[in-house]
């Protein structure tokens, strides 16, 4: 599966890195909630699990 993508070119977040030769990566820091592109809404998951 992941071999597919060994030499591609691969956008990541800054807060990771990948190496698509060797199929290894690394986590550079955690990511804060700007570093974050998915529309979260954690009042949602608040209200959710409160129940």
């Amino acid at each position: 599966m992941f071999k597919s993508v060994k030499g591609m070119k691969i956008v990541m977040p800054k807060w990771l890195e990948f190496n698509s030769e060797t199929l290894t990566g690394k986590i550079l820091a955690n990511p804060t909630r700007e570093d974050i592109d998915s529309d979260i809404k954690e009042q949602l998951i608040v209200e959710l699990y409160s129940r």
